[in-house]
């Protein structure tokens, strides 16, 4: 009961489900009409995959007829975001990778391209699959080890964050990774990547070292500090514009057991959950030791809606005098506390909550109790909406709201710099929402367009009214972004440039602007 509900930090760990429109444009439902067809056999991109298979990596081939296509296919996490390749690359060392992708681009052009996908968790079909050429899943890319006397854990992009924090937790450290276990750590961390250790060090990306890339032109470099410091600056939040991470090496944090308080409160709790929300924001600098957030939320199996918050203190200390003790006090439908791992903290199994069909918003603006306030009161009418249109218990809405302090701008620069641009874009301190609606494909055409409207209309109300407070924060997360919204280019121009250049020097034919078409691409950034 509540399962939902209370894992609001699903939506949280890297690229969320649910966010998947801008807040101006019209909000377009992602699901696959009933009759797609279920098999893309005869897709040209059948030439590349046997081109795969003719250049020794036909045990890294997954064909439809092979046993195991069903499970790839099945692990990315909505329905809507099942594509179905012509067949999966599956390498399992950057060596192979290497071939892999330099036999694809030998083969000759023409109705196929290439995707790359680590955990599957991209809110945008053809973020992280396709249905017409080959996936490249990077899910055997999967070792976590670390180095005590460099402290340094060395991460493969295809591993999955729960696993990470459980063989780290071995070690009495930990990273700042995703905090939902079920989100692989490529996308995420190519994102920015936001931890439940933000407070202390700010994005992921700003604690990584070094970077394994292998680059369009086949070859495998490693990106740090003092080697290829551009591509190494450029991929801090850059996502897939420059070649494909095969390893992170990421600056460890002392402490593998937080304090955990996840709380799920009755809808007369709001506003004392919005106004604790924006206190927690402006301390956030005081308190970096601690991460919370807070969500409205609507769960298949309660009528209505519920409020609440979750609380993580990364050394381990129940009591820290942060804003969150302003709710500690109150009424409570359910609770969990207590000291945990923090394999444990993130939980977060997708397919507990896969086979959905999902659309969403996103937003980033200031810290500001009038707007917190406004959109709890739009979630109330969007669960109200679609309740109309449909069985309750056919859709879970959810909206999460979350500090985006403006200090996180100066930790990336101590970091040595990122292309995030926050320094100059988020200079006061902000919120990101991200929030949608997931339904459940038993109901109607007509109930999910009545959904898809609803959600449009919610977000035309708060976009305009944070307009009418001034209060909209160029800055977009692009974990959360939506397709037609451009979180590149709202890192600022000169962070763009940098890019751009990064990406002529290091892949001068557009490999990953044109023939890898998934993801935000710089090419496309004003």
């Amino acid at each position: 009961m509540l399962s939902l509900a209370i894992t609001a930090a699903v939506l949280l760990g890297g690229r969320a489900p649910l966010v998947t429109a801008e807040p101006s444009p019209a909000v377009q439902p992602r699901f696959v009409p009933r009759d797609a067809p279920s098999t893309n056999a005869t897709n040209p991109g059948g030439r590349a995959c046997n081109a795969l298979i003719a250049a020794g990596l036909s045990d890294r081939v997954l064909l439809p007829t092979s046993p195991d296509y069903e499970a790839h296919v099945a692990y990315t996490r909505d329905l809507n975001l099942r594509l179905r390749p012509s067949c999966f690359l599956v390498p399992q060392s950057a060596a192979e990778l290497s071939v892999g992708l330099t036999t694809l681009l030998g083969v000759q052009l023409g109705g196929w391209d290439i995707a790359v996908r680590s955990g599957g968790h991209g809110g945008i079909p053809g973020m992280s699959g396709t249905a017409s050429g080959v996936t490249i899943d990077l899910s055997a890319l999967n070792t976590t080890t670390y180095n005590a006397a460099t402290n340094v854990a060395s991460i493969g992009s295809g591993r999955r964050w729960r696993d990470v924090y459980a063989e780290l937790g071995k070690h009495g450290v930990g990273v700042a990774g995703g905090r939902a276990g079920d989100v692989g750590v490529g996308g995420f961390l190519l994102g920015g990547g936001i931890s439940y250790y933000a407070g202390r060090v700010g994005m992921g990306c700003d604690t990584i070292v070094n970077y394994e890339v292998v680059l369009a032109n086949g070859s495998v470099v490693n990106a740090n500090a003092s080697s290829h410091s551009d591509l190494f600056r450029a991929l801090k939040g850059g996502g897939g514009n420059f070649g494909i991470v095969t390893r992170f090496d990421m600056r460890a944090i002392e402490g593998a057991d937080v304090w955990y308080d996840r709380r799920l409160m009755a809808p007369d709790q709001s506003d004392a959950v919005a106004d604790m929300l924006v206190k927690f924001s402006d301390q956030n600098q005081t308190w970096g030791d601690d991460h919370a957030f807070a969500f409205w939320t609507h769960d298949p199996s309660t009528p209505g809606w519920l409020t609440g918050g979750v609380h993580v203190n990364t050394r381990g200390h129940p009591d820290t005098g942060s804003a969150w003790a302003e709710v500690e006090g109150l009424p409570v439908v359910a609770n969990t506390t207590g000291l945990m791992p923090m394999a444990v903290a993130a939980g977060g199994e997708m397919g507990d909550e896969g086979g959905k069909i999902g659309f969403g918003l996103s937003y980033t603006f200031k810290n500001d109790a009038r707007i917190v306030r406004f959109c709890a009161a739009e979630q109330e009418a969007l669960v109200s909406a679609v309740s109309e249109a449909m069985d309750p218990s056919l859709f879970y809405s959810l909206i999460v709201l979350q500090p985006l302090p403006a200090y996180f701008g100066a930790l990336g620069q101590a970091a040595g710099g990122n292309v995030l641009g926050m320094e100059d874009t988020v200079r006061e301190n902000a919120l990101i929402l991200a929030g949608g609606i997931e339904i459940d494909p038993k109901a109607s055409d007509a109930a999910i367009e009545a959904a898809a409207a609803a959600v449009k209309a919610m977000s035309d109300r708060i976009d305009r009214f944070v307009a009418q407070v001034g209060g909209d924060v160029a800055f977009r997360y692009m974990n959360y972004a939506s397709e037609e919204q451009n979180p590149l280019g709202s890192y600022g121009e000169a962070n763009v440039r940098l890019m751009k250049e990064v990406a002529a020097r290091y892949d001068p034919e557009g490999v990953f602007q044109t023939r890898v078409p998934g993801g935000f691409k710089i090419s496309e950034a004003a």
